[in-house]
């Protein structure tokens, strides 16, 4: 993997969404791999965070670089409660506590039932459409 590309990319977008399924609670190997060979974003000195979450960090080199974050992922359970904790709280630590939207898409299994794709097809419709408001006003609003 060529970081310095991907850390280039990372720093010019602006938006950055992660899309993945939760493995065993957390991020694919894949994808963590890819997260921890971010470190050298990272100055290597040790600090206070000013946003109140954890007590320690990396203030980063790029300050102000960088644009809005978007994490969208599923599993197959039926409800997010307590199943995104570990996902959410490692962002929270890497972007800041509220510095990135979410969005949980929970009963993932269902997308390869054929015979509910009338119901998958219009959540998927929402989807798409959340997308679209949220490119052009960077605002998620809530799914009807």
């Amino acid at each position: 993997m060529n970081m310095a590309g991907v850390i280039e990319k990372l720093l010019a977008a602006d938006l950055v969404i992660w899309s993945f399924p939760l493995y065993y609670f957390n991020v694919p190997g894949i994808l963590k791999t890819m997260i921890d060979r971010q470190l050298p974003m990272s100055r290597p000195f040790m600090s206070s965070r000013d946003d109140g979450y954890g007590s320690g960090s990396h203030d980063s080199r790029y300050k102000g670089k960088g644009g809005k974050h978007v994490l969208v992922f599923t599993c197959g359970f039926w409800s997010s409660e307590g199943n995104y904790d570990s996902v959410t709280s490692m962002f929270d630590h890497i972007l800041g506590k509220g510095n990135f939207e979410t969005i949980f898409c929970g009963q993932g299994e269902l997308f390869c039932v054929s015979e509910l794709s009338a119901r998958t097809e219009k959540y998927l419709s929402v989807v798409k459409r959340a997308g679209s408001e949220y490119a052009s006003s960077g605002i998620l609003g809530t799914a009807e």
